[in-house]
């Protein structure tokens, strides 16, 4: 059997929800995989990582025919996904599980999008309305003093702190930039080559006032994860083994060992979770009629659309109180500035009146 070369090829979970769900169409078609992951390669640049790894699944696969093996021994699968996988072929359910695989990793990057987005306007709108403020006391002032002096006034003592000001402000908002801007690369590149590709957002809902978007977040992934683990063939008392694996908001952790210690103390997996709290309202009346009913699956999957839509609401809204405010910061520092440059032309025009 041939050993594969370990890929340090990621995919994104845009990657991986299209190839768990070519890899379903496969299953449901009776199409080999090996055959159909040619097909998949085909359609793709022959020199890129992605072409690569997956050729290197089709061999595998043609010497061991079991695709678990054959994603771990590329390195360029999360660990979750290779056991979903590997319980699916043990059970005879890989289709399905395939398919929820697609669908989970889906959810997932439209989550990792809505984070992006509201990560990355607020943070470019500040950088502008920085850029704008040190422009007005590095540029503008300066050039403005300089007409006074020709004309023989003295130029205020507010404007010559601003200048000052504007000049110690550039000055350290370059190496300030430059430090950040390291260390957003440096982070970027540790997060890639360990595997933890969105440690950034993560830490971005560490912070206090942002807990509870973060809270929704990993509620909605581990109601995903649940309806995830159910329908591919765990049981709920063994789905909790892969959360760990799924779920990195340390808070809501603590919640699913809450659950997992009641479950195996005697309590129902309803009385569980309305007990640790990881859901709030209507969610935790669904989990009762969920396991009532014998369809928890479905009902995770309509929570976890439910934290979906709740979460994209709350970063819509976070979006739209932080712009108004950053506009508003900036009206009233260039009012200010403008304000400051005017009272002496005032003065100049009354001299002369």
């Amino acid at each position: 059997m041939s050993v594969l070369r370990k890929m340090s090829h990621k995919f994104d979970y845009e990657e991986l929800s299209g190839i768990c769900f070519q890899i379903s169409l496969m299953l449901h078609s009776g199409i080999s995989l090996f055959e159909g992951l040619d097909v998949m390669c085909e359609v793709r640049d022959q020199d890129s990582a992605t072409s690569e790894v997956l050729r290197s699944i089709a061999d595998e696969m043609r010497l061991s025919s079991r695709l678990s093996e054959a994603l771990e021994k590329t390195a360029a699968f999360p660990d979750s996904m290779i056991g979903m996988v590997q319980l699916g072929e043990n059970t005879g359910k890989l289709e399905d599980v395939m398919s929820a695989l697609a669908e989970h990793y889906k959810r997932e990057g439209r989550l990792r999008g809505m984070i992006f987005g509201a990560i990355f306007y607020p943070s470019v709108l500040f950088v502008m309305i920085s850029a704008v403020i040190v422009a007005l006391m590095v540029r503008v002032l300066p050039e403005f003093t300089r007409v006074l002096d020709d004309m023989g006034i003295e130029s205020s003592s507010y404007i010559r702190m601003l200048i000052n000001f504007g000049n110690n402000a550039l000055r350290y908002i370059l190496i300030i930039v430059a430090i950040l801007l390291f260390a957003v690369f440096a982070f970027l590149i540790y997060s890639k080559l360990s595997g933890k590709r969105h440690m950034l957002s993560d830490m971005f809902f560490r912070i206090p006032f942002l807990r509870r978007i973060s809270d929704k977040v990993a509620a909605g992934q581990f109601a995903s994860a649940m309806a995830l683990a159910v329908s591919g063939g765990y049981g709920i008392t063994d789905a909790f083994m892969l959360m760990d694996r799924i779920i990195v908001n340390r808070r809501t952790l603590g919640k699913i060992s809450f659950i997992g210690d009641s479950i195996s103390k005697g309590s129902t997996f309803s009385q569980a979770v309305i007990l640790s709290g990881i859901f709030d309202g209507m969610p935790e009346r669904m989990v009762a009629v969920g396991e009532k009913s014998g369809r928890v699956d479905a009902v995770m999957r309509e929570i976890s659309a439910i934290y979906e839509e709740e979460t994209s609401v709350s970063l819509n809204n976070l979006v739209s109180t932080i712009e108004p405010a950053m506009v508003a910061f900036l009206a009233l520092v260039s009012g200010t500035i403008m304000l400051v440059i005017m009272l002496p032309l005032i003065g100049i025009i009354s001299s002369i009146g």
